[in-house]
């Protein structure tokens, strides 16, 4: 029967093993380290002393595995051999680490004794500490060691590529944090020579493409050079089939492969390249183990891929997994794991984008907290943090977008901000941050009109525009945004240069996005809104004729159920009214009313969007179709109102919208059933809609207690007037306020019950 070897006893067992063979290899029978069964014990001792680094034998099992690669280096012929020194070296290097008497080659000892390969070891367990703090001192000092060396390492030494592969990495790791171009560059050509200087068996071949293709992607982000886009893409898959059965890499070569991919097929919409990612991402989270420390990255990786194919397609399952395999990361990496606020950011995102596709607020609120935590989880001065920083302002501007919170507004242009501050004027996503912190600003400018804001919305959005070279992925969005603040102030101001600016900043966003782009109907219908503004300044026909194409065309080009497809479609009507009231042409205004009856009913679309429709639905009918046949859009408007301003946002905020989206809706249907001459409906109308408007205004939550005590007789009326304004109308009104409402209505006093 066999004996069960455990522990210890197992690793002096195998040492013992592989000893007699390199023995008898030194002695001639070299196969004894060449055949399967040497390798199957190396491994096997390799397994036994990775999993207990600790192990008071680490020193003489490393001088064995040594000893063992450098027998088979010195018996496998020319050419084949490279691998075999470098684990030598490798596992030499760990004995003479542990014990500097370990027995080891004369010939290997002068290595260390040069320094080289201690500088290379040295520099690998500062990136190793990368992933857990920041520290550019320390990266600063791994890129001097390691710059030292590579040139201190002999060309005809195999090892000097993975030293390069290392300075590769250790300068890109820098270009993250500083957005150092420079460093990028020297990252690319230092993986580039280790992937040259590499022979076809060298092992680490494959890990040194896949860090090629990394740093090349990265330079790819910062130019636009699609050449080097192109090379990512070939290296990746280079990695991928070069690498073998056993290497530990494998799925961060399958996931840089995906990722390279999805990138392609943003510039060029090729599925085929979508779908490959997806697969190249699946790839990588099926073949990482548990307890692999980039299983976070592997997940939220793949997600991202799924989101950008579900943007394309529109596939519901998609969508869904990017939540969950977000989720799983976040769950995977844990507070305190390297990749957590990173997890957490990229759940915010995709919660975000499966709130545009649902309307669901239960998602987006679920976005704010994530990337609220994510932002909490990074500690000030850490690189990620501005990244963390500018999605929690994208999350809250959507929600400010949805329900009009201007809390959510003040924080979002806060931490927009915060995450222009905190980047490096010279870093890569600089031009990003200030796109973004421009976006909150208009929207914030439109709410309070404090001409400050949009003075800086302009000179951010053209700062990231300027910043940006053409072809940059990211242009016709910044381009559109310079557009968006120009035309706001051109209508705050009137300044033509600035509607000119806008028209011309706007063509160039639509000139530079393909025709599939997800983003081409928003810069579509921000160059109606610019061309409209122009005919209204102008009377050039033309340009409104072009304003209602392009508002045609940003409709045909989203989603129904996405929430800006009502903006889109309330826009259009808009155009067509004005070319109603322009030509006259009735037709024109039918297709508005049209297109705003189907925008109000939108589930997915923000209340306020809707609101603004069904009233302007609710005019056109009447206006076609006299009056009565208007009071059904109109009752339809009035149950919106209630959506508008839920109790959920502040007092301060309700009154901003009754005030600014309600308008005359608490008078405007009655009138309207009066006009058609049905007296009880009108009252009715009349009684729900001010119920509703003044409901909201003086709800129940308001503390009294201060005017009790300053005025007790106003507070009493108050408290009457919210208890009669609660109650909900309905036919049978009360003789009092029937009376005031036909009062209200022009002094008729016919009793409801005798008409």
């Amino acid at each position: 029967m066999a004996v069960k070897r455990g522990g210890d006893m197992a690793i002096i067992w195998l040492i013992v093993v592989l000893n007699r063979r390199i023995t008898d290899a030194a002695r001639g029978r070299t196969n004894r380290v060449l055949d399967t069964m040497a390798l199957a014990k190396a491994a096997q001792l390799q397994r036994r002393i990775d999993a207990n680094r600790a192990s008071r034998l680490l020193a003489p099992a490393a001088c064995t595995l040594g000893w063992f690669h450098w027998m088979r280096y010195h018996s496998l012929p020319d050419g084949s051999d490279t691998g075999e020194l470098e684990s030598a070296l490798e596992w030499f290097g760990t004995a003479i680490s542990v014990s500097a008497r370990a027995p080891i080659p004369h010939e290997v000892r002068r290595v260390f004794t040069d320094g080289h390969l201690q500088q290379a070891q040295a520099a690998t367990e500062i990136l190793e500490r990368m992933h857990h703090v920041d520290d550019q001192a320390a990266l600063d000092h791994a890129i001097e060691l390691l710059h030292t060396a590579v040139s201190d390492t002999p060309p005809e030494y195999p090892v000097l590529s993975a030293y390069l592969s290392h300075l590769g990495i250790a300068l890109q790791t820098r270009f993250e944090r500083t957005g150092s171009l420079d460093d990028l560059n020297a990252a690319v050509t230092a993986c580039l020579k280790a992937v040259t200087m590499a022979s076809a068996d060298d092992t680490g071949r494959a890990a040194y493409m896949s860090n090629l293709s990394g740093a090349l992607r990265s330079r790819f982000a910062c130019t636009g050079n699609r050449t080097d886009l192109d090379e990512s893409i070939i290296n990746a898959q280079g990695a991928v089939d070069e690498a073998s059965s056993t290497d530990p890499n494998i799925p961060a070569y399958h996931s840089n492969l995906g990722s390279a991919l999805r990138i392609r097929f943003v510039l060029d919409s090729a599925l085929d390249d979508l779908n490959a990612a997806v697969i190249a991402g699946q790839h990588a989270v099926s073949a990482s183990s548990p307890n692999d420390p980039q299983i976070a990255v592997y997940l939220s990786t793949l997600s991202e891929t799924l989101r950008t194919r579900f943007e394309r397609t529109g596939g519901v399952a998609d969508i869904r997994a990017a939540v969950d395999l977000s989720r799983a990361a976040v769950d995977v990496s844990t507070p305190g794991h390297p990749h957590f606020a990173t997890s957490l950011s990229g759940l915010g995102l995709a919660l975000r984008v499966r709130f545009e596709h649902t309307g669901a607020l239960d998602d987006l609120n679920a976005a704010v907290t994530a990337s609220r935590a994510a932002v909490e989880a990074t500690p000030l001065g850490h690189s990620d943090r501005s990244d963390q920083l500018a999605n929690l302002g994208i999350a809250l501007r959507t929600r400010y977008e949805r329900i009009g919170a201007l809390g959510d507004l003040d924080e979002a242009v806060a931490a927009s901000r915060r995450a222009v501050d905190e980047t490096p004027s010279e870093h890569v996503d600089y031009a990003d941050h200030q796109a973004k912190l421009g976006l909150a600003l208009g929207l914030r400018f439109e709410r309070k009109r404090d001409k400050a804001d949009v003075d800086e919305a302009v000179t951010v959005n053209r700062a990231a525009v300027d910043a940006t070279p053409p072809g940059h992925l990211n242009r016709a969005s910044y381009l559109c945004g310079l557009s968006n603040a120009l035309q706001m102030r051109y209508r705050h101001a009137g300044a033509m240069k600035d509607l000119d600016g806008a028209v011309t900043a706007i063509n160039g966003a639509v000139d530079a996005a393909r025709p599939d782009h997800p983003d081409l109907p928003r810069y579509l219908s921000a160059l109606a809104g610019t061309l409209q503004s122009r005919f209204e300044k102008t009377g050039a026909l033309e340009d409104l004729d072009a304003a209602v194409t392009a508002n045609r065309t940003a409709v045909d080009g989203i989603l129904p159920n996405h929430p800006h497809f009502a903006i889109h479609q309330y826009n259009l009507g808009v155009a067509l009214r004005t070319r109603s009231e322009t030509t006259g042409a009735a037709e024109d205004r039918r297709e508005a009313a049209l297109l705003w009856s189907r925008a109000a009913g939108s589930v997915s679309a923000p209340a306020a969007s809707r609101l603004r429709a069904a009233r302007a639905c609710a005019q056109a009918i009447a206006e076609l179709d006299g009056p009565a046949a208007a009071v059904v859009m109109y009752r339809a408007a009035s149950e919106l109102l209630r959506l508008l301003a839920w109790h959920g946002i502040s007092d301060a905020d309700r009154q901003y919208l009754l005030t600014n989206e309600a308008g005359s809706l608490a008078h405007d249907p009655a009138a309207c059933a009066v006009t058609a001459g049905d007296l009880r409906q009108a009252i009715e109308l009349l009684e729900q809609n001010r119920s509703v408007v003044w409901s909201q205004l003086l709800e129940a939550r308001i503390d009294l207690t201060e005017l009790e005590l300053a005025h007790p007789d106003l507070a009493s009326k108050l408290h009457r007037c919210r208890t009669v304004l609660d109650e909900p109308a309905h036919h049978d009104a009360s003789p009092r306020l029937r009376a005031h409402a036909a009062s209200r209505t022009g002094g008729i006093g016919i009793p409801i019950e005798d008409r």
